[in-house]
């Protein structure tokens, strides 16, 4: 099950038992205890807080993709408020084109981070310099992720989105140098 699913039915079986506890005390004419009903209320609402802590979407601060073989590098490093772009040492800066980083942003939706390492994909060709080696590495504020590597211009399927939208980025003059 999602996490976000997961989390949803814990926090309705905590509300069930806490609701179920005060029905049967009520219904055997027990006046619910206030330092027990506090107790669990207490209790229910730092599992909230816990689950909301734990489970709360990561947010990416960067997306970066990098091309590189014998003599060849490149990489289009973009944020919500700039995009650079190296090739070969070369770098250029521009802002994040208005729209563009919610394009990346909802190209990571089907893309779970912590799989990102292990997504299936074909190296054959870039394992004798036949195409450029590609990864992809997103960026939180607590962590860096960190694609498998790929042959270029052949990402994992879930990557697909996701690269379009990083080459999209990349100044008009060096899209070219990224296809």
């Amino acid at each position: 099950m999602p996490v976000c699913v997961c989390t949803l039915v814990f926090r309705l079986y905590l509300s069930l038992v806490v609701h179920a506890k005060i029905a049967i005390l009520r219904y055997q004419n027990v006046t619910p205890s206030p330092i027990g009903f506090y107790t669990m209320t207490l209790f229910f609402i730092l599992m909230n807080a816990l689950m909301a802590l734990t489970y709360a979407p990561q947010r990416v601060v960067s997306v970066e993709l990098t091309l590189q073989t014998r003599g060849v590098y490149k990489s289009i490093l973009v944020t919500a408020k700039q995009t650079e772009v190296d090739i070969n040492g070369q770098h250029r800066q521009q802002p994040t084109p208005p729209g563009q980083w919610q394009t990346i942003i909802k190209s990571l939706q089907g893309v779970n981070l912590e799989e990102l390492s292990s997504l299936p994909t074909d190296v054959s060709r870039s394992s004798v310099d036949a195409a450029l080696s590609a990864r992809v590495h997103i960026k939180t504020a607590t962590q860096t992720y960190e694609s498998v590597t790929y042959d270029h211009p052949n990402p994992p399927a879930k990557l697909v989105p996701l690269v379009k939208a990083l080459v999209a980025c990349a100044p008009s003059t060096s899209r070219a140098q990224f296809r």
